[in-house]
């Protein structure tokens, strides 16, 4: 399974199953040019080079990632791909799987309310199923 940006373009060497941190450092990787990348990350990030280098090693702290995600070039553009990769999913496959679950989930109940509804035919078939209502008899 592969990931794909939030734009649709297609990352193929950000395989799935990792964690955060060398999740991040992979985006890293493949988002900025080898030469100049820490300044890259740095000036895109508003962090300083140190921090940047801890991202490229695959060891940011938990306030430097949430520095990041909630910094306007980060946001939904960094996290889908990277959790999509921590959490071995990526987020339209598990949109579509969700949806598939739920469709199942519908036909199952409806199945079970045509079997209600074809015991509660097959029971005032059978006789008297009340001793108010329409089903007295009359007496």
């Amino acid at each position: 399974m592969s990931i794909y940006a939030n734009d649709g373009e297609f990352l193929p060497r950000l395989g799935l199953d990792r964690t955060v941190a060398d999740a991040m450092a992979v985006w890293c990787e493949q988002t900025f040019p080898p030469q100049g990348r820490r300044k890259a990350i740095a000036n895109h990030f508003d962090i300083s080079l140190d921090a940047a280098r801890t991202l490229i090693e695959a060891r940011p702290s938990r306030t430097l990632l949430d520095q990041i995600f909630k910094h306007p070039n980060g946001g939904w553009r960094v996290i889908l791909p990277v959790m999509g990769a921590v959490v071995g999913q990526t987020a339209d496959a598990f949109i579509i799987q969700e949806k598939q679950r739920l469709a199942h989930e519908r036909q199952s109940f409806e199945e079970r309310e045509n079997r209600l509804v074809e015991m509660a035919r097959d029971l005032r078939a059978v006789g008297r199923l009340s001793l108010d209502g329409p089903d007295r008899m009359a007496g």
